[in-house]
């Protein structure tokens, strides 16, 4: 949705949600919101569970550049959305705006700049700390069957100056941007209203090897460039072409029902600054014909809509004083699992709570989280056969019902090995455990240098504001076959980090050490013993 605030039954849809899912703590999140959308009761309905983000989307920054993109929202209107999320408790916001619009002037883009500061004052005033604002920018791109499809992009040098003047502000003024590369801009115009050799500059840039270009590091500008070239496209020509009214468009020959004349006739309002009423109250015959389709003015029976019953005010403090314990589970993490992030683990493991319906503990207050903690965290690659993860439960469960229920859901490659209920005073587990024992599958070429690593006094490595001995943190490097048998421990003041170890043992790169098979086998403790489930 666009604008979800525009849907009419938004708030008794948000409070059956919230008698539904309350007990699970699952969050109502809204996408971006139109100025003027937002209530308070929709605010006190969501927060009842979990304050989550909100984007409020201005999208110009003076009320002239407004009124050009059909936007009728006025300053007044802006600072009352903001008043109503401070004065519910928000302390972040996120704004969202266009710039490169059509008759844009640096006028617009102070007024654009002045609105984020406008948040940054409300905010402070009303909650009395600085509040948290982050701004989205993205450029403006013509797109067909619209009233700017005629209008050409502003051209890259011009909105990267934009971009650096309003980065640059922020900056000075504490407040969080967030833009899009103008390259990738560029491109959008180009095949957003491109004709037949828009696809031959496609396969041209498929041949020259680009990928997956929505990735930052898979981007390559320059790769899109040398496909123009093979293609004869001047790119920045490309985007920034305009057309007259009258020209005949690539497009032309797609039917919206939408008549070329109503979009010329708003074409020419939006460069008069003047707004075209929401048609649902006054039709602006577009072309659609909805009275003839009987659509006009129809609204849904309100009886239609299911009214939630009873309360749903459950602030969650979750009793956590009478939690009767802690779950210790023992899992592996194997085969395509491997490549898991410690985050993406956490996820997928907490999700697969949620599918089993394991009641979990969370934290208290208005954002709560479950309480859930993980051991020292496996490097994405890296196999773990002997993992170990507490999670809060608020009700007694054996452990062999947890361990099946949870596994019926996880994804092959997680599974669950033993799990025991031990008490809340139990040490964590990030402070349990000091060893480290692994296996890693090498070949011959590497005995000669794993030997010489072994010999060293020392080993220097630098980190971030320090130098590290690590060699002290290799008790054991025993050689068997193609497997080197690893015992890694912490020192006094310094964790171990697996790949660096191996990079300077194996003498290779970051990228050569990654791809070596490699698997945790054994976490131990200070006493150099096993944990053990109870």
């Amino acid at each position: 949705s666009l604008s979800a605030g525009d849907y009419s039954g938004l708030l008794p849809l948000i409070r059956g949600f919230n008698q539904i899912c309350s007990g699970t703590q699952t969050s109502v999140s809204l996408p971006s919101l139109r100025v003027g959308s937002i209530s308070t009761e929709i605010l006190k309905e969501i927060k009842k569970i979990r304050k989550t983000g909100f984007t409020i989307a201005p999208e110009a920054g003076t009320k002239r550049l407004r009124n050009v993109i059909n936007k009728d929202v006025t300053d007044e209107e802006y600072e009352e959305t903001l008043t109503k999320l401070f004065t519910e408790g928000w302390k972040n916001v996120k704004l969202y705006f266009m710039i490169g619009l059509p008759t844009e002037t640096m006028e617009d883009i102070d007024g654009l700049i002045n609105m984020a500061l406008l948040a940054l004052k409300i905010g402070k005033r009303i909650t009395g700390r600085r509040v948290n604002v982050n701004v989205g920018i993205s450029a403006f791109i013509p797109k067909p069957h619209t009233p700017f499809q005629w209008t050409g992009q502003n051209d890259m040098k011009e909105l990267r100056k934009k971009q650096d003047y309003i980065k640059n502000t922020f900056r000075k003024k504490g407040i969080n941007y967030k833009g899009q590369y103008v390259e990738n801009s560029l491109l959008e115009a180009v095949f957003s209203r491109g004709g037949k050799e828009s696809a031959l500059l496609l396969e041209n840039a498929w041949k020259l090897g680009c990928r997956f270009d929505g990735w930052t590091e898979m981007f390559s500008f320059d790769k899109w460039m040398l496909a123009a070239e093979k293609t004869g496209l001047d790119l920045y020509e490309y985007a920034s072409r305009s057309f007259e009214p009258e020209a005949e468009m690539p497009w032309n020959f797609i039917q919206t029902g939408v008549t070329e004349k109503f979009l010329r006739s708003e074409y020419k309002k939006a460069l008069d600054e003047k707004v075209t009423p929401d048609c649902r109250n006054n039709c602006c015959g577009c072309g659609l014909e909805c009275k003839d389709r009987e659509t006009d003015k129809q609204k849904i029976d309100s009886q239609t809509i299911r009214q939630p019953n009873g309360q749903t005010d459950r602030r969650t403090d979750n009793n956590n004083k009478n939690v009767p314990a802690k779950m210790r589970v023992n899992f592996s993490k194997t085969g395509r699992m491997r490549y898991l992030s410690h985050n993406e683990l956490m996820l997928s493991i907490f999700r697969a709570l949620k599918r089993a319906n394991i009641p979990i503990t969370y934290s208290a207050g208005f954002h709560p989280h479950p309480k859930m903690s993980f051991g020292p965290a496996l490097a994405a690659g890296v196999e773990g056969l002997n993992e170990y993860f507490d999670i809060g439960i608020p009700v007694i469960m054996s452990p062999s019902d947890f361990s099946d229920r949870l596994n019926a859901e996880l994804p092959e490659g997680l599974k669950i090995l033993s799990a025991a209920l031990i008490s809340k005073s139990e040490r964590s587990l990030n402070d349990l455990f000091s060893s480290y024992e692994y296996e890693v599958t090498i070949d011959n070429s590497l005995e000669n240098k794993i030997n010489s690593f072994m010999g060293l006094e020392s080993c220097l490595v630098e980190r971030k504001n320090k130098t590290v001995d690590i060699r002290p943190m290799v008790e054991k490097a025993d050689i068997k076959g193609s497997t080197l048998h690893l015992l890694l421990s912490d020192t006094d003041k310094v964790k171990v980090r697996l790949y660096e170890i191996l990079e300077a043992m194996f003498e290779k790169e970051r990228e050569e050490v990654q791809a070596i098979p490699v698997k945790r086998i054994s976490l131990y403790g200070y006493n150099m013993n096993h944990v053990k489930l109870s």
